[in-house]
């Protein structure tokens, strides 16, 4: 995924699972969802983000354009003590939540798997520059059929894998909540959960938290 993509790269078609090329109303459907989110015009939008890892609970604000642009807000519902500040590093350096470019999504790859009144849920497999990443790992994206938005998108692993012989993935899982949000006019990520279980270079890998995403700010 480039930088301001959000985890597009992680869909394409489930290897071994049910694919059907999308009938005219499914793929008109997508393109009207993804044309209401956020993209890179919306990058220039300040936000702040309330990140839980079962320990710590801190408060951070983005500042766009700035030249240090995060800034630590509260730790455990208190105010940043000047000691904490001084010691501050933003453990999140991810996609801006407001810049989903979801018009680059590979029409061609999804499959409608599920429908009701008022939701279709399409499913996928990551990809990297064309190419399927692993087998191993499914997606899957949720449309609200009413406002014709994407709600939801999880990534997961439905079986461990390896790559290098040096990495190996035991679970990994990421869901987003996305929203629409009238200061920036879009749809944007307003929540997201990650966990991840594996080894590196025979060193124990463990990362598990939530990301909340509010209080944007964008210049008119």
């Amino acid at each position: 995924m480039n930088q301001v993509r959000v985890f597009i790269w992680l869909f394409g078609a489930i290897a071994g699972f049910s694919h059907a090329a999308l009938n005219t109303e499914d793929k008109n459907l997508i393109v009207s969802a993804a044309s209401k989110a956020g993209g890179e015009e919306n990058e220039s939008c300040s936000y702040t983000t309330r990140r839980n890892d079962g320990k710590t609970v801190q408060e951070e604000r983005y500042n766009a354009g700035a030249e240090n642009p995060w800034r630590l807000l509260t730790v455990d519902g208190k105010l940043a003590t000047t000691k904490q500040k001084e010691s501050y590093k933003s453990e999140y350096r991810g996609n801006h939540p407001a810049s989903l470019g979801l018009d680059d999504l590979d029409f061609t790859e999804f499959s409608r798997v599920e429908s009701a009144d008022d939701v279709a849920v399409f499913t996928f497999v990551p990809k990297e520059n064309g190419e399927v990443m692993d087998e191993a790992i499914r997606g899957e994206m949720i449309v609200d059929l009413t406002t014709e938005t994407v709600t939801s998108m999880e990534v997961k692993t439905i079986k461990p894998f390896s790559r290098a012989m040096v990495f190996k993935m035991n679970a990994f899982r990421q869901f987003f909540e996305l929203g629409y949000d009238e200061e920036v006019g879009a749809v944007v990520m307003q929540n997201l959960d990650m966990e991840m279980r594996g080894k590196a270079m025979l060193k124990k890998i463990e990362v598990a938290f939530n990301m909340q995403f509010f209080d944007f700010d964008c210049p008119r």
